[in-house]
């Protein structure tokens, strides 16, 4: 115990090490031994220990052996970081920016631009320090005083860094420079799923812009701030949003099916997309499809199921003058002109009623994707003539598909061999006998009882 002594041990005659076991918060400051000659050479008072010599006899020739101590503080456990702002061109003076610090715990400080923030303490070891984002503005630059504390590289994009803090140094400071930023051009884009007729008008409020985007299509491109921004789908009745989602060079920041909202991030100077998908419950399967090879003889019933502003072919959109020229160039060797024609013949089906499960729907989608690439179906003004070969990838949802196996997977609804899918028009089904989606008995041949929709 301390301020006592332990019993007396028997020994060999010779020399003998005496080492202290280590002890948190204590410090061997001094090691004496009495006699005073028979302590050997110099104390390791760091390791705590020391050499002696044991001589012959007995308790009148012990020896005797005193380590002294001292408490030592625990090491501090928190250090100071400051957080300084510049103000790069088109940022305006002593404007306030708001910051995060992260270690175990989460805290926010504000920083005027031009100024620093008062000394902050945190607890010892990383710390990451992220800057808030601000619409029109971009974090150009991250600089750590000393160098040395910064772990990594900072993350201009995030506008993040991490520093390592540590109780020795005065303090850690951290200089967030932020300039004006150029803006993004935003689309808003519909994608329509099960149950939604393509041309479907939807109204959106973007920023506090008013966005009118049909189903199937994208809007005009919108200039934006770059940064956050919060895209709102008015209520569709009978609809409701499936999926959103953000193609391009921007972010999904976050989203609420529910509500129909998105933050999205657009990005400076580049082109970003938010997707929205809707759909209705899903229904039973209703209705029945035409093959490619009947809507090619049929133009005039081609004409009535094309919307009046034109169907929705990869990015452009198509007279029915245009869908009929479309059907027939099927037969080109270009693979690019055969998925086309089956993505036409799958859309017209869901014009003229047939349902659309969702794998089929997913199918369109990605095939409107696909044909987009390369200026769409037309190139100013002409078919688009670009070479499309049957295994060109395209990545929808994230599944990568190739050409052939969209073209395969619409051909064969719309000859209606799919299970769960809408049987062909004339096709007799023994369970149900279910009449076409024009309205008349399966068992007749289309040329001779179709209605007019």
């Amino acid at each position: 115990p301390v301020g006592g002594c332990s019993m007396a041990m028997q020994l060999s005659a010779g020399t003998a090490t005496v080492t202290e076991v280590a002890r948190t918060g204590a410090q061997l400051v001094g090691v004496a031994a009495t006699p005073s000659d028979r302590l050997v050479g110099t104390p390791d008072l760091a390791n705590r220990t020391a050499t002696v010599r044991i001589v012959e006899g007995d308790l009148a020739s012990q020896t005797i052996v005193t380590l002294t101590n001292k408490n030592v503080p625990p090491p501090p456990r928190n250090g100071l970081v400051k957080i300084c702002k510049k103000a790069g061109p088109g940022v305006r003076p002593g404007s306030t920016f708001t910051f995060t610090l992260a270690t175990r715990a989460t805290r926010s400080v504000d920083v005027k631009a031009g100024f620093c923030s008062s000394p902050q303490e945190v607890p010892v070891g990383n710390l990451t320090v992220t800057e808030k984002a601000t619409n029109g503005l971009r974090v150009s630059d991250i600089t750590v005083d000393p160098a040395s504390a910064r772990v990594g590289n900072p993350d201009l994009t995030a506008g993040t860094v991490t520093v390592a803090v540590e109780a020795s140094r005065v303090v850690t400071e951290v200089t967030f420079t932020n300039r004006k930023s150029e803006p993004g051009i935003l689309k808003v884009c519909k994608v329509a799923g099960t149950g939604v007729v393509p041309g479907t008008p939807y109204r959106f409020t973007v920023g506090g812009t008013p966005v009118q985007v049909r189903a199937g299509s994208c809007s005009l491109p919108l200039s934006a701030p770059a940064g956050n921004l919060a895209i709102t789908e008015a209520q569709a009745e009978g609809t409701r949003v499936t999926d959103i989602t953000v193609a391009g060079a921007g972010s999904l920041v976050s989203r609420d099916l529910a509500a129909r909202t998105a933050t999205v991030n657009v990005a400076s100077g580049a082109i970003t997309e938010a997707v929205f998908t809707n759909a209705k419950p899903s229904t039973p399967v209703r209705g029945c499809v035409w093959t490619v090879k009947y809507y090619k003889k049929h133009h005039r019933i081609v004409a009535k199921l094309v919307p009046s502003g034109g169907l929705s072919v990869g990015s452009d959109k198509l007279s029915a003058k245009q869908v009929s020229w479309a059907l027939q160039a099927g037969q080109r060797r270009n693979f690019r002109f055969k998925l086309q024609s089956e993505l036409i013949a799958a859309l017209l089906n869901q014009l003229g009623g047939a349902s659309t499960p969702a794998k089929v729907q997913e199918a369109i989608d990605a095939a409107q994707l696909l044909l987009s690439h390369g200026d769409g179906a037309l190139h100013k003004g002409r078919w688009n003539t670009l070479e499309t070969g049957s295994g060109t990838e395209v990545r929808w949802k994230g599944r990568t598909s190739k050409a052939a196996q969209l073209r395969d997977l619409l051909r064969d609804y719309n000859q209606g061999r799919l299970q769960h899918c809408p049987n062909a028009c004339g096709k007799h089904r023994s369970d149900d006998h279910k009449p076409d989606h024009h309205g008349k008995p399966e068992h007749h041949k289309p040329r001779n009882h179709y209605r007019p929709i």
